[in-house]
């Protein structure tokens, strides 16, 4: 939750330090639209849990991926015993 910003406080203490009222009023104008786009704490907690989470699914689809791949790769080779019995890979 957001917490409420003070802006005549804001305004008072500017006034009190030199500048002018309207300045003043027109800091704490900005300080207190600035302060709605922050984030708070729980909201990056949350972010990173959600990006946690889609980078988990994509290592276990790059790992599932890449054993079919090898499943398949091991499985179109020729058995061992008929390289020795062919000259496989001597012709």
């Amino acid at each position: 939750m957001a917490e409420a910003v003070d802006t005549l406080q804001i305004a008072d203490d500017l006034e009190a330090s030199g500048i002018n009222r309207e300045q003043g009023k027109a800091i704490a104008h900005a300080v207190r639209q600035g302060r709605g786009e922050l984030a708070t704490k729980s909201d990056l907690e949350a972010g990173l849990s959600s990006l946690k989470a889609d980078l988990l699914k994509w290592m276990l689809g790059a790992v599932f991926v890449i054993g079919a791949w090898v499943f398949a790769v091991i499985r179109l080779l020729p058995p061992a015993r008929s390289l020795r019995r062919r000259n496989f890979w001597m012709g």
